[in-house]
């Protein structure tokens, strides 16, 4: 390999900056190390493993300071921005971190809805079919047989005992009162749901009225692939979290309007505050097995704590109006959360 020290009025392959210095292995303005474009086997793994597994001093200054109320918020405002992880990416490592939990637990309990109903109507539809092979077993045995009424009545009886004699109807239907937005209840047949696709389904059904036809697909839609629905809102969560982020600083603007500080720092304060709050909420996730009940009041109370602490280090006022702030806010921001939550939840159905 080329010995780049021996090497005059080199430049960086990178920026191109010029590196006349011969004695030096790092670019002054970039801060790449000079390399003559060609790598060992060594060096291309171990750049691979830094770049996956990236846990440098800043990572752990980061997590350390987070987990002190305020401290990380009052350190960044301080000039320290290479000291500790940017604010926007904690909270997306926290929030991205909480949905792999969240999806983790939903993935290995029974929550039922939407993810069993087109196992269910699969399973109804196989019922359904034998239902008419066993009524046409019936009536040719029946024919063979009709002077045998002991025949008769065991037939009866078997067709009673298997259950099949409940599914009469050749169609599903969806009532108005179940799902929101229908004027009216729909009935569509069984072989239309599992041959058709969506928009083939409200063709043939003569569905004219465009909220209409899409209130039909998505009903469609979440019945036959509903064990994707929860997969698809979780995903959704970090769009949320994003959107909310500046309306919840916002809000403490506003009980915070004497005081000289930016939007941007109300803003700063509250990822660093929501991103605690996920990453306590995903370890109860993970561990939530072998802890108690009683866990979760402690958990709320811990966590509330915390930001009022965090609060009260951040914008230094007593502790009497820390406290009736918090929970001004709090209820301010429980309004924001569930109207923000309806609206994901409404997207989420509306673009599954």
């Amino acid at each position: 390999m080329e010995d780049h020290k021996k090497i005059e009025n080199r430049t960086c392959p990178n920026c191109y900056y010029p590196m006349s210095n011969a004695h030096t292995d790092y670019c002054s303005n970039c801060g790449q190390k000079y390399k003559t474009g060609r790598v060992t086997f060594w060096e291309l793994i171990s750049e691979a493993f830094s770049l996956l597994f990236n846990f440098d001093n800043k990572f752990f200054k980061t997590a350390g300071a987070i987990f002190i109320p305020g401290r990380l918020t009052k350190k960044f405002f301080k000039g320290k921005h290479k000291s500790f992880v940017h604010p926007m990416r904690v909270l997306l490592i926290s929030t991205l971190v909480m949905i792999f939990a969240l999806n983790h637990h939903f993935e290995n309990i029974d929550i039922g809805g939407p993810t069993d109903m087109y196992e269910e109507l699969k399973e109804s539809d196989w019922k359904y079919k034998k239902s008419l092979e066993l009524d046409t077993l019936r009536q040719d045995i029946v024919a063979d047989f009709k002077d045998n009424p002991q025949v008769i009545a065991a037939l009866d009886s078997l067709v009673t005992r298997s259950h099949f004699d409940d599914l009469t109807e050749d169609s599903i239907r969806f009532g108005k009162n179940n799902i929101s937005f229908l004027q009216k209840d729909i009935a569509i047949a069984r072989e239309d749901i599992f041959n058709l696709t969506d928009v083939e389904i409200v063709d043939k059904y003569k569905v004219e009225d465009p909220m209409q036809r899409m209130v039909w697909r998505q009903t469609i839609r979440v019945v036959k692939r509903g064990d994707r629905l929860l997969s698809f809102i979780l995903g959704n969560i970090l769009w949320l979290v994003v959107l909310t982020m500046p309306l919840f600083a916002l809000a403490l603007r506003i009980f915070y309007f004497r005081s000289d500080f930016y939007f941007i720092e109300h803003l700063v304060f509250t990822m660093h505050a929501h991103s605690f709050s996920f990453i306590v909420l995903t370890f109860y996730i993970f561990l939530h097995k072998v802890l108690p009940t009683t866990t979760i009041p402690f958990l709320i109370v811990f966590i509330g704590m915390y930001v009022i602490i965090a609060m009260k280090q951040f914008y230094k006022q007593s502790w009497k109006k820390t406290v009736l702030k918090f929970f001004l806010i709090h209820v301010v921001n429980w309004g924001i959360a569930c109207a923000a939550v309806a609206v994901t939840l409404l997207l989420s159905l509306a673009l599954f």
